[in-house]
C-alpha cells in the first residue's frame, strides 16, 4: 500500500463526493485508528476520535494542497482533534505525583505486553512519548498542542522511557526467575 491515496480521490472529496470520502476513509482508517488508540489507550475513545477526526478532515479538505503529504496532514488533524479535548486533563496530570500503575505482565515480552506497559504510563508521559518516539513529532509541536513548553515535553518523554525500561527489566527478570 502506498503512503497516499490517489489525487483524483482527494479532488472528489473536495467536491463532497460521498463515494470518494468513503474510499478516503477506508484507505486511512486503520493507520489513524492505531495512532489514536496508542494515545488514548481505549478502543471506544479511539473510535470516537477517529470519527470526529474524519469529519473535521472532510470539513477542512478544501484547504488541503496536493503538494503537501496527505497522510501527515490527516494525522495532524486527528491528533489535534484529540489533544485539544484533553488539554485540561493533561495540564492536571503534569502536576500529579506518579503512583505506580504497574500491572503484572505475562512471562514473555510480547507486543501486547509492551502495549500494556505503555498504557500504564500517566497520560502526559504517554502522549509525549508516543508523539515523539512513534509519531515523530517535534517537542515544539507537541508542546504547542498540549499548551506547555518543549522542555516539559522532553522531561515527560524521558520519564516515560525510564518507566518503560524499568517495567521491561522487571518483566524480563520475572521471566528469567520463573
Amino acid at each position: 500500500m502506498s503512503d497516499n491515496i490517489h489525487p483524483d480521490i482527494v479532488m472528489q472529496c473536495k467536491k463532497q463526493d460521498k463515494e470518494a470520502q468513503y474510499s478516503f476513509f477506508v484507505f486511512y482508517k486503520d493507520e489513524m485508528f492505531t495512532s489514536l488508540y496508542r494515545l488514548l489507550g481505549n478502543k471506544d475513545d479511539a473510535t470516537d476520535a477517529l470519527q470526529h477526526g474524519f469529519v473535521t478532515a472532510f470539513q477542512q479538505i478544501s484547504n488541503y494542497q496536493l503538494c503537501l503529504p496527505l497522510k501527515k496532514w490527516l494525522k495532524d488533524i486527528m491528533i489535534s482533534e484529540i489533544l485539544s479535548k484533553i488539554q485540561k486533563r493533561f495540564s492536571l496530570s503534569i502536576n500529579e505525583r506518579y503512583e505506580s500503575t504497574y500491572r503484572p505482565i505475562k512471562k514473555t515480552i510480547t507486543g501486547d505486553a509492551i502495549e500494556q506497559i505503555i498504557l500504564s504510563l500517566r497520560a502526559a508521559e504517554r502522549y509525549c512519548f508516543l508523539l515523539y518516539k512513534v509519531e515523530h513529532y517535534s517537542f515544539e509541536k507537541i508542546a504547542e498542542w498540549l499548551n506547555t513548553t518543549p522542555t516539559i515535553c522532553k522531561n515527560l518523554n524521558q520519564v516515560a522511557q525510564i518507566r518503560i525500561k524499568e517495567q521491561l527489566n522487571a518483566t524480563t527478570l520475572n521471566f528469567i526467575e520463573n
